[in-house]
């Protein structure tokens, strides 16, 4: 009271100023989070906004501030290292190692109109971002849901170079009609995807399928990001078999092995080919940060990257459900890529 007779301020003016300090110290504690060139024009924002409202009412502060890092429209969801992402969830399915029982029934997650404006002006501020999509549910996938890897009395089924379910492409499916909604076709630049069967038929279904927006994208098949080899369902198909299959895609920089095969990557012979070599973790997180190099090379702004769970673990920390995609920007990649 006696500061407040000093001061020649009222009850009112001195709550408004205790206000004020209070949203101060919570404005940059949340800044923290958003890229440094975003946090001297939020100040500006903020402070412009309540020099009039100090002698007002502290109750009519402007407290819609932008969402931090990338938003196209998505939830967000707080990542292993607190990083915030953009999701499109599309099934309740586990990732392939995973014991526990996998939903099959696709969902979608959305947001407001509002934030996809705020995401498409986030892209154009120079920054790169990587949409990574996990394929959609495999034979693979369905048998480890009743059989656990690695549990007792475990016997790969032989599903080589395994396929999409009918709910693995009824999930490919309905990531196209999300991804038609939100207008990614003028966003994406380049789509790369492995060249194991799934991500191809992911592919297809997703941006390929009668859809001559999606078709006009560039797109590159990327041995770099097959999936680690741990079961048949890693081993690959000929690059010539691929031709045949996929139409719409180049195979020719392919070697007729191109997936892992064991020690000093030797040359299976042909009547061998179908013997399962697990790949070593380093050698596997090896090619990923060649990937890395191939990823910042690139002059485009926005690649859309159609590969594995193991890949994107690696590289990202997340762990994505079948059909799954969330965008990043280049840098929130790991410095170290691990499992």
């Amino acid at each position: 009271m006696k500061l407040i007779k000093v001061v020649g301020w009222n009850r009112s003016r001195c709550w408004s100023v205790s206000v004020l300090l209070v949203l101060s110290v919570g404005l940059a504690a949340c800044l923290r989070q958003y890229a440094p060139e975003q946090r001297t024009s939020m100040r500006r924002l903020f402070f412009n906004s309540i020099s009039t409202g100090i002698v007002r009412s502290p109750c009519s502060l402007p407290l819609n501030f932008p969402s931090p890092s990338v938003s196209i429209g998505c939830s967000k969801r707080m990542t292993h290292s607190s990083r915030t992402t953009t999701s499109y969830t599309t099934t309740q399915q586990g990732k392939e190692r995973d014991t526990a029982a996998c939903a099959t029934t696709a969902t979608t997650t959305t947001q407001s109109r509002k934030g996809e404006s705020k995401g498409k002006s986030l892209l154009r501020t120079g920054n790169k971002f990587v949409t990574f999509i996990r394929h959609g549910q495999t034979e693979m996938n369905e048998f480890l849901t009743k059989n656990p890897y690695r549990s007792s009395g475990f016997r790969d089924p032989g599903y080589y170079d395994t396929v999409l379910t009918a709910t693995g492409i009824s999930q490919a499916r309905r990531l196209n009609s999300e991804f038609k909604r939100r207008n990614m076709k003028d966003e994406i630049e380049l789509i790369m995807i492995s060249p194991l069967t799934r991500t191809l038929q992911t592919a297809h279904y997703v941006f390929f399928e009668d859809d001559e927006d999606f078709e006009r994208i560039p797109k590159l098949v990327i041995p770099h990001i097959r999936e680690k080899l741990w079961l048949s369902s890693d081993v690959g198909s000929n690059p010539s078999r691929l031709a045949r299959t996929f139409t719409g895609f180049n195979f020719d920089h392919l070697s007729d092995f191109w997936w892992y095969q064991g020690p000093n990557q030797h040359r299976i012979p042909p009547e061998s080919w179908q013997i399962v070599h697990e790949e070593p973790d380093h050698e596997f997180m090896e090619r990923l940060e060649k990937f890395r190099e191939i990823l910042s090379s690139r002059p485009e702004k926005h690649i859309a990257v159609v590969a594995h769970w193991g890949v994107i673990y690696a590289m990202t920390g997340i762990d994505f459900r079948n059909c799954e995609a969330r965008t990043l920007q280049l840098s929130e990649l790991r410095d170290k890529f691990r499992f």
